[in-house]
């Protein structure tokens, strides 16, 4: 065996490796604000919303937001809150630094919205920050600069009473984080989202926001007589008019849950329209979602949301508020209860409103109503008072076994009258016949029809009748042809149209009195 010494093997053993492995260094403040600032700060919205939650902690009554550039280049956050001295100034910029708790104990009953001291550090460290403030108990005004989270600079300054922070080409010392910052527009659609938030979950609290020359949002302070006001400057009126109040509801003595819930009309394709906040916080949470879903099962087709704005006031220590980096998620201690209390409380407020007075004919299927519009029994005799005809025109064909077979003939005879005169209405509306082609099934017949001026597909048709007041039965050569005429009248319409939009002679006509159109922000 060959034999080898210590030395040789360690020089085997650490070949091709540099001889500093392992050694760990301490992260500057400023880099470990930058890494905090990819969590924290993830778009001018977020900045937006940051600032908002510091205003509101500082009791302020009034705040104004002003951007340039989707926040990109400029925002700026003025509020009448308490303010801070000298000292608290210098220190808000110190990472984990705040006045919200000072033991671990705190973390368990959080009643402010910001709490880990992150933000402002965070955010003055990707761009160039400038803060003033007036502190309200020692008459002092600061100002504090700095840029990209080095050299803060702290001096004496003359300034009203409240708090403006100013955050201007934010990341332009992260070019990697600018580059994924969408166009304008969108990160304007993204702030005007964080003003839509604060402004439905702090009432007592007067919003406006001007972006560049324009003024978007002027959110007054909610008037106590007048709560469905301040919903429709924000959700808009169509919206707000609506809305249902939800009565507060409790099943047990941690949890409260009121506020307002949409019509199934206003149901959307996501959920944005779903406004849930927990203690003033906005959050996004499954089983809110779910059991906002569950109380509208019923009540709207699959893969469409309600309009639901939801408080709820939960005891502190039943949630944790501290799972997410912006704070948009919670933990509830019991999520069943949560989940019972709110279907308790859009069932009832559902339960009582307009539309479930008029679904007593939820329970009747289609094919028991008869051809004058009233539930016929299976003896063919029993007849009940609904609304159900919205669901059956009069001289509809119905099944023979509700009717008997004279009752049967004459409906189909007066319906194959009915048809053929709308036929022959139909077809005196335009000159040319083709009109009527299917396009699926007939549409190289139709252009070898444009092309050569024969006569169309269906022009030598006989309409013998007309079904459930929609489909024309036409009797052609050697087969049978079923028309839907509303898609044909839209067909003739179009032709119409077209034809008078290739001329240069469309007719408009001006409406007597005018629309109008309710814009978003």
């Amino acid at each position: 065996m060959k034999n080898i010494n210590r030395l040789d093997l360690d020089l085997q053993c650490t070949e091709g490796f540099p001889q500093s492995v392992g050694v760990i260094t301490q992260l500057s403040d400023q880099v470990a604000n930058q890494i905090a600032a990819g969590e924290v700060v993830e778009r001018p919205a977020s900045v937006v919303k940051e600032l908002l939650e510091n205003a509101i902690d500082a009791g302020a009554t009034r705040v104004q937001i002003e951007i340039e550039d989707g926040g990109t280049t400029l925002i700026r956050v003025s509020d009448d809150g308490v303010g801070m001295d000298r000292d608290d100034a210098a220190l808000c910029l110190s990472r984990h630094a705040t006045s919200k708790l000072t033991s671990a104990e705190d973390l368990s009953r959080i009643s402010s919205l910001g709490f880990r001291g992150e933000a402002i550090p965070s955010i003055a460290s990707v761009s160039r920050f400038r803060l003033i403030t007036h502190s309200a108990s020692s008459g002092q005004s600061t100002l504090v600069q700095v840029a990209g989270g080095k050299d803060v600079e702290v001096s004496d300054y003359g300034a009203a009473p409240g708090t403006v922070v100013e955050v201007k080409d934010l990341f332009y010392n992260v070019p990697a984080r600018k580059k994924f910052l969408k166009r304008p527009a969108t990160e304007v659609s993204h702030i005007n989202d964080v003003v839509v938030r604060v402004a439905l979950a702090q009432p007592q609290i007067g919003l406006r926001l001007r972006n560049g020359n324009r003024v978007t949002w002027d959110i007054p302070i909610e008037q106590s007589q007048d709560p469905r006001g301040r919903l429709s400057r924000i959700l808009g009126e169509k919206v707000a008019k609506q809305l249902y109040p939800v009565e507060e509801t409790r099943l047990s003595e941690q949890l409260a849950v009121k506020g307002w819930c949409g019509a199934p009309a206003l149901s959307e394709r996501t959920t944005k329209g779903l406004y849930c906040f927990v203690n003033g916080r906005f959050v996004r949470d499954r089983t809110v979602q779910h059991a906002v879903q569950e109380s509208y099962r019923t009540m709207m087709e699959r893969g469409r949301y309600p309009v639901v704005v939801l408080f709820l006031t939960v005891e502190p220590t039943e949630i944790d508020v501290n799972v997410h980096p912006q704070k948009t998620e919670v933990r509830f201690a019991d999520t069943s209860v949560v989940h019972r209390t709110i279907t308790r409380a859009l069932g009832r407020c559902l339960a009582s409103q307009p539309w479930a007075s008029n679904m007593g004919y939820s329970h009747i299927r289609l094919d028991e109503l008869s051809s004058e519009g009233n539930v016929v029994s299976e003896s063919g005799t029993g007849k009940y008072s609904s609304s159900a005809s919205s669901f059956s025109e009069t001289n509809s064909i119905v099944s023979p076994s509700f009717t008997n077979q004279r009752t049967y003939s004459e409906s189909f005879d007066r319906s194959a009258g009915a048809g053929r005169k709308k036929f022959e209405e139909l077809s005196a509306e335009t000159n040319q016949d083709w009109v009527f082609v299917s396009e699926e099934d007939h549409e190289d017949q139709h252009q070898e029809a444009l092309r050569t001026g024969k006569q169309g597909v269906f022009s030598g048709l006989k309409p013998v009748g007309q079904l459930h007041s929609t489909y024309l039965v036409c009797e052609g050569p050697g087969k049978m042809v079923m028309i839907d005429q509303h898609a044909a009248h839209e067909r003739i319409a179009f032709q119409k149209m077209l034809n008078q939009f290739k001329g240069s002679k469309l007719e408009t006509q001006p409406l007597l009195f005018p629309v109008e159109v309710e814009l978003t922000s």
